[in-house]
């Protein structure tokens, strides 16, 4: 069939050049981009496939792989249309077959890539880590570093096969991963982060913490970057590799919240109120909401101040709600407010002097501060 149909052709399509007919050639750079589109369409979507139902399925989801199936036998189809149709011999042959296999041995470095995300992706699944975890992280990293040996291997192996000697293809990988390495020292340092991270477990998804000056919730620990709610609602993306080194303060793993708060009454207070006022809070906070036997609360008079007696207050609260904590303080704080009132007890304020200045001539106002007598009874 293709034999009549290149009789009927023009002359010119007859002529040689480069060791095939003028036809071979055209047939040839015409298939060469529909194939190198075809690949590209079916990659795509297979990713776009693989990303829609990776929430959804584990099945469709390794049945979106077959796309990438699909195009990596892309190459094998152009070789066998080159020979059989195009009746490509000698020399053209040997270039397109070698070009093929190149093109083949790319992706199935590929796939050995896509085979290893999803296994890290089903061993999720299988045990029922939760996606964002550190457990989880951590099977991608090891999936993806056993897929990438798995990769280079098949690599080396394949290079053989086309005709390179493997010391070359060592240097090659040396010189490849020498200028990959000093390309890409941040996504480096951000996997050994990654890592760091993983093993060390300072904080989960869903804890909040106290890093670098931010305050929020962690949501996502990733490959590259930790993802903070900020308590603003704004996300903060830190390095990884930053977040190894940095000091972060876990609240999120604590296990009792402390309130410390100092009550200050005027220093003209009778002694009675002052004790009264102590022995009060005490019976407030007896047996609280939240209490453990082992973190009873504290109350005591603690200091002699210029304009006030100082009452420091301590307890702790458990669970370590943050909205449930705040509700109960703001009981504790009117029931202090109606035992003071019961009592005639007064909080301080801070004391304000006012100078005015009696003349009405331009200038600043004099002041003269004097030593205070040594002894009560003595005058100035």
């Amino acid at each position: 069939m293709v034999a009549s149909l290149v009789d009927r052709l023009p002359g010119w399509f007859q002529r040689r050049f480069l060791g095939m007919s003028g036809w071979q050639a055209v047939g040839l750079f015409l298939t060469i981009p529909l194939s190198l589109a075809a690949m590209v369409l079916l990659f795509t979507r297979g990713r776009r496939r693989g990303e829609y139902v990776r929430q959804q399925s584990l099945f469709n989801y390794w049945l979106s792989f077959a796309w990438f199936v699909v195009a990596v036998a892309v190459p094998l189809g152009f070789k066998h249309f080159a020979w059989e149709y195009l009746t490509l011999r000698g020399s053209p042959m040997y270039v397109v077959n070698f070009c093929a296999d190149l093109v083949f041995l790319m992706g199935i470095v590929g796939l050995i890539i896509g085979v290893s995300s999803r296994a890290a992706d089903s061993i999720v699944a299988l045990l029922q880590v939760a996606p964002k975890s550190l457990d989880a992280n951590l099977i991608r990293i090891l999936c993806r570093v056993l897929g990438i040996v798995a990769a280079v291997v098949v690599f080396l192996e394949g290079g053989r096969y086309l005709g390179f000697p493997l010391t070359t293809l060592l240097a090659s990988a040396g010189i490849g991963g020498l200028a990959i390495a000093l390309s890409a020292q941040g996504l480096i340092k951000g996997r050994f982060g990654t890592v760091t991270i993983l093993l060390d477990k300072p904080y989960r998804v869903g804890e909040r913490i106290v890093v670098k000056g931010h305050d929020g919730f962690v949501e996502e620990i990733g490959l590259r970057s930790t993802k903070i709610r900020a308590l603003t609602g704004n996300i903060v993306a830190i390095p990884n590799d930053q977040m190894a080194d940095a000091e972060i303060e876990n609240i999120g793993q604590r296990q009792q919240i402390r309130r410390m708060t100092e009550l200050h009454i005027p220093i003209d207070t009778p002694r009675e109120k002052v004790e009264a006022a102590v022995k009060s809070i005490r019976k407030i906070l007896a047996n609280h909401e939240g209490m453990t036997p082992e973190s009873p609360p504290r109350v005591f008079f603690a200091d002699f101040l210029s304009d006030a007696f100082a009452i420091q207050i301590h307890y702790w609260y458990s669970p370590p709600n943050h909205w449930d904590f705040m509700a109960f303080n703001e009981r504790i704080n009117l029931e202090i407010f109606a035992a003071f009132d019961d009592y005639g007890i007064q909080f301080s304020l801070p004391l304000r002097h006012t100078y005015w200045k009696q003349d009405d001539q331009q200038g600043p106002l004099e002041i003269e501060l004097k030593k205070p007598p040594r002894h009560a009874n003595e005058s100035e």
